[in-house]
């Protein structure tokens, strides 16, 4: 998923040329310091959560910008959610065909058209305001299943992911699991942010997995 944070950053200024303020949380951003462990990949058991979810179809060059554009402006609509340094860090799923590696979707081919979920975590029991509809997306307040998942953190430029993931994959299976096919990212630094470097990107890349 090497592409997605910088099509992230792009869309972080619409967001604000919109006249979205999530200033505070880009300035401060989170603790990082608590996500260090994750260097280490492993698997673990995460609890159902309620997401604010974008749906949309497309190459991610062309639907991704205005997909977390219209995320942002609905969850700032939406009563109680955590705001500024405190609010979660936006997430993004797809699936990953599990029968192919999933370096055949970095770099420059990385040119998927497919369906994309683009989510921020909301309290149980926020509810969605109302929202002028938009043909080509879908928003919604759902649930995202989770189970056992395995999980690592990577920290640097995008085009250096692939040994990361490599590196999950292989504990995973060491562990005797496997991949369930579904591919999340969790996007805590990236070029959204003033004055990041793509040395201190940081990305918790998540799989839910099964026995093998």
């Amino acid at each position: 998923m090497i592409k997605i944070l910088i099509i992230i950053g792009i869309a972080v200024v619409v967001i604000v040329a919109a006249g979205i303020f999530v200033f505070a949380f880009f300035m401060k951003g989170p603790d990082l310091s608590k996500f260090e462990f994750l260097k280490v990949p492993r698997i673990t058991t995460i609890g159902n959560r309620q997401i604010l979810e974008v749906e949309i179809s497309g190459t991610p060059e062309e639907i991704l910008p205005k997909a977390f554009s219209l995320l942002y402006s609905v969850y700032f609509k939406i009563k109680d959610v955590p705001k500024g340094a405190n609010q979660y860090a936006p997430l993004l799923r797809c699936n990953v065909p599990v029968d192919k590696p999933v370096g055949e979707y970095s770099g420059q081919s990385y040119v998927l058209d497919q369906t994309w979920k683009i989510g921020l975590p909301v309290p149980e029991g926020a509810q969605l305001p109302e929202v002028t509809p938009k043909e080509d997306m879908k928003i919604r307040i759902t649930t995202w299943e989770y189970g056992e998942t395995a999980e690592i953190l990577h920290v640097g430029p995008y085009d250096q992911e692939m040994p990361t993931i490599r590196k999950l994959e292989a504990f995973v299976k060491e562990k005797g699991y496997r991949f369930r096919g579904i591919h999340e990212e969790e996007y805590l630094k990236g070029p959204g942010m003033p004055f990041s470097n793509p040395k201190d990107y940081y990305t918790i890349i998540r799989y839910t997995v099964v026995p093998d």
